[in-house]
């Protein structure tokens, strides 16, 4: 049989050779295997050396890109969770997803009732790497600024990071609604969005 279109060997060389491997997962075996949307995907997930990744062609795989461009790819809804930025940590007991954050930082604290139910990993720039390998995350969660650039480079060796960037207003909704894309949680996170909106435009105007 021939390898599977949706395993892809990608090199730093914008060279892509399928893996001469059979996917565990079942996949998409359509005949428009060089269809411009896979290459196009192709193309702007190299990495350098040799990794062997998932094409968002997956039945139930997950391909997303983070605030800093990168290719974030899941194998399926994300059910062990590490949050290593703490308002992150609270949006997403917002939307539901006590049971699947596994992990989170020292630092977070709301909402009180929920968040010791998730092992304390470290600091968000002194997280304890052991702990996190413990937990056997499928998604982990980082911030541009929250993280360093070393933690993130750590722990994609391993597990799947996306990493959101927030400094203005609009990037609030923007990753609120990237969460729930991620997690299965569109619904909630509309609805968050729309309830933060509607507060804000209850506010008093100062007018000077």
């Amino acid at each position: 049989a021939s390898p599977c279109p949706c395993l892809l060997l990608y090199n730093g060389t914008k060279q892509v050779q399928r893996a001469e491997a059979r996917c565990e997962m079942l996949c998409w075996t359509g005949t428009n295997r060089d269809s411009p949307r896979l290459t196009h995907f192709v193309e702007d997930s190299l990495y350098s050396g040799f990794r062997l990744l998932k094409s968002d062609f997956c039945k139930g795989g997950i391909g997303m890109k983070d605030h800093l461009g990168r290719n974030v790819l899941l194998d399926g809804k994300p059910k062990r969770i590490i949050s290593l930025v703490p308002a992150i940590t609270e949006t997403m007991y917002h939307l539901g997803l006590e049971k699947e954050i596994v992990g989170r930082t020292r630092f977070c604290k709301f909402p009180e009732d929920k968040v010791e139910h998730a092992v304390n990993v470290g600091g968000t720039k002194d997280i304890k790497l052991e702990r996190i390998h413990d937990l056997k995350p499928d998604l982990i969660i980082a911030e541009k600024e929250e993280n360093t650039k070393e933690i993130v480079a750590a722990l994609e060796k391993h597990y799947p990071v996306f990493v959101f960037e927030i400094q203005h207003y609009d990037d609030v909704f923007r990753t609120i609604e990237d969460i729930g894309s991620l997690t299965a949680r569109e619904k909630e996170a509309t609805n968050l969005i729309r309830e933060i909106k509607a507060a804000f435009d209850e506010l008093p105007v100062n007018n000077g």
